[in-house]
């Protein structure tokens, strides 16, 4: 593209150029903003849950410590007996459930096992159905299955264990189908902007999960995190079915000026014909696989903090999980 061409497609934008504020983009902005918070607060709440869940005194009884934290005889879980329990700390809140040290970590990882399973497989139903579909049922699967989690928990962890990996497998989609949904909306010089403001509401998500849980908890019980966390990943996915379309050319509400605006800047970025992916550059391409190391580390030290953080402040250094909201 030469000089002039630019220019005139600068000048274009200019003329055609829509308000953000109270138009239809900033209105599904906002709705994927508030889906990523519900996203993280189900994604999360099984940390602090957790903690109330588990009858820690008798996990230790059965493993063979004693209220010292010392071995009862041979037969103790030794890496159980490293954790020292001060004189000055009562385990008294102790919930209803014998789950083992392995058990608990397994219940917390089930969840990411499904999630990995549709990482791809979302971006692809997107491209198909449409980003609003794969992202609302996906989130809805999950909101359903955190409503029945206390009951699948009360059965057996291993209900709670398919219950939680269903729920990972529903919100595995979200991030796929977020891409593929802007990549119809966000006009090429807001795209970052939109997409950073979505993926924002994570961040919002990972501040309310854990004061939130942790109130729930002490206040009603461990059961109400996940009736609480549920129904509002319902209400969201009511909101999202009414506000939020595909594509500006089936928006009912959208202003012409701003359909136009939107649809004139993909379309020159839209080919028609089906391109060859090209797999062997991408997988011998060393800045690709810095990207996805450099994720790697990243996602393995966020989650594995976030996941495992209310056990540890709980269990070692005997911190009051309920003293945080």
């Amino acid at each position: 593209m030469g000089r002039e061409d630019r220019i005139e497609e600068m000048e274009r934008t200019e003329i055609l150029k829509a308000p953000f504020l109270f138009s239809s983009r900033f209105a599904l902005a906002l709705a994927a903003f508030f889906g990523f918070v519900v996203l993280y607060i189900q994604r999360f709440n099984m940390s602090v849950a957790i903690v109330c869940m588990v009858n820690n005194t008798a996990v230790r009884a059965e493993a063979g410590i004693d209220a010292d934290g010392d071995l009862e005889g041979e037969t103790g879980d030794r890496c159980l007996a490293t954790v020292t329990l001060s004189n000055d700390t009562t385990d008294d809140e102790t919930g209803e459930f014998v789950w083992s040290k392995p058990t608990q970590g397994i219940v917390l990882s089930a969840f990411f096992w499904g999630y990995l399973l549709t990482q791809l497989p979302g971006g692809w139903l997107a491209t198909y159905l449409g980003g609003k579909r794969v992202y609302g049922y996906g989130q809805m699967l999950a909101s359903v299955m955190a409503l029945l989690a206390p009951v699948a928990s009360r059965y057996s962890y291993k209900a709670l264990l398919v219950v939680r990996f269903i729920q990972g497998i529903g919100q595995g989609v979200v991030f796929p189908a977020m891409h593929a949904f802007w990549g119809t909306w966000a006009h090429p010089y807001e795209r970052s902007k939109l997409v950073n403001f979505t993926i924002a509401g994570s961040q919002i998500g990972n501040i309310i999960v854990f004061p939130l849980s942790a109130r729930l908890c002490d206040k009603i019980g461990w059961y109400s995190i996940f009736y609480i966390c549920g129904s509002f990943g319902i209400l969201w996915f009511i909101g999202w079915m009414f506000v939020v379309y595909d594509s500006p050319a089936v928006h009912p509400r959208i202003t012409e000026r701003e359909r136009e605006y939107i649809e004139s800047a993909i379309k020159g970025n839209v080919r028609e014909e089906d391109m060859p992916i090209p797999w062997r550059h991408l997988l011998t391409s060393l800045p690709v696989w810095a990207i996805v190391a450099a994720h790697f580390s990243m996602g393995w030290g966020f989650y594995t903090l976030a996941t495992n953080l209310p056990t540890f402040l709980k269990e070692i250094l005997r911190f009051d999980i309920t003293s945080i909201h």
